[in-house]
């Protein structure tokens, strides 16, 4: 019942977008018919998502969700998840920039199921900071294993803290708990890594994702 809620909010909400572009694509002027355009196609793909993510979070807890494993590079990876999210609309007034200092490590896992992680975990993070605030993604290649990492300035409160991964748990309502729920379970059932993160008052939010890797050599 949590994931029938959540899954209907979350698309009736974009497809509630999109038919307010497409109205007012009908509308639009010649010279406005690009722009109005571009952001139908980009409300039709978070639509996708969103239903592609209750796909995949209803496998995942079924025990039939597929793993298709490739070689990618850490900061690649993190170059293509900036450039989808700066388009998204919890990223409206906030920058998102990739940590300079990130290591390009060579990781053997799943792309797309890596992607919903490292999405899930910069949307959350997005929803939860401020207008004109900067959120910056990294990775750190270790002698086994690869660290993600999201940061945002914000402090979360203990109480929430102690609550972040549950299934049904969040602060944006009680039927809202999915997205850091699934971020542990795609995680540790299926790409065999560990999730935590860590708060505090002047240092921020952090939420990493650590997975094995296949090779030690960082560019």
């Amino acid at each position: 019942r949590t994931l029938e809620r959540n899954f209907f909010h979350d698309v009736l909400n974009t497809a509630g977008g999109l038919q307010g572009y497409a109205d007012l694509l009908q509308e639009s002027e010649p010279a406005e018919v690009p722009e109005v355009a571009t952001k139908v196609s980009e409300v039709a793909q978070h639509l996708i998502e969103e239903i592609e993510s209750q796909r995949s979070l209803m496998a995942a807890e079924a025990d039939e969700l597929s793993v298709n494993l490739s070689d990618l590079r850490t900061k690649e990876v993190l170059e293509e998840l900036a450039v989808a999210y700066r388009r998204h609309v919890v990223a409206a007034g906030k920058t998102i920039t990739v940590a300079g200092d990130s290591d390009n490590v060579s990781i053997r896992t799943d792309h797309a199921l890596l992607l919903r992680v490292l999405g899930n975990m910069l949307k959350n993070t997005l929803e939860a900071s401020s207008v004109e605030e900067t959120v910056t993604v990294g990775s750190k290649g270790e002698e086994d294993q690869v660290e993600f990492w999201v940061h945002n300035p914000a402090h979360m409160p203990r109480e929430v803290q102690l609550q972040v991964f549950k299934r049904s748990f969040s602060t944006k309502g009680s039927w809202r708990g999915i997205g850091n729920y699934s971020i542990r379970l795609f995680v540790t059932r299926y790409l065999h890594g560990s999730v935590d993160f860590e708060s505090s008052e002047g240092s921020g939010t952090t939420f990493r994702a650590r997975l094995g890797k296949t090779e030690a050599t960082t560019d």
